[in-house]
């Protein structure tokens, strides 16, 4: 997520402030992931190597997490019940 994060925050500077522009880091990240998991051989294993994780269902189990986090944020209460 931290290399989806430094590319929106490049995006912006660089367009953002010149007109109508959206860039998602979850989407990003999303789409990385997406290439990982259609890939096969030395190309997975340099996305999985690059993503930082060590298998598929590693990764699915971070995406999973990830997009859970985002739930949790946008409703404001985590698995606990307590507020964000």
């Amino acid at each position: 997520m931290d290399f989806s994060l430094q590319v929106t925050n490049q995006a912006l500077l660089n367009e953002g402030f010149k007109g109508n522009f959206a860039c998602s880091p979850l989407s990003i990240n999303a789409l990385l992931n997406m290439l990982a998991v259609g890939s096969k051989g030395q190309a997975l294993e340099q996305h999985l190597g690059f993503l930082k994780c060590g298998s598929v269902d590693g990764l699915n189990k971070k995406a999973s997490s990830e997009g859970q986090t985002t739930e949790e944020n946008q409703s404001g209460i985590t698995d606990d019940g307590a507020d964000v």
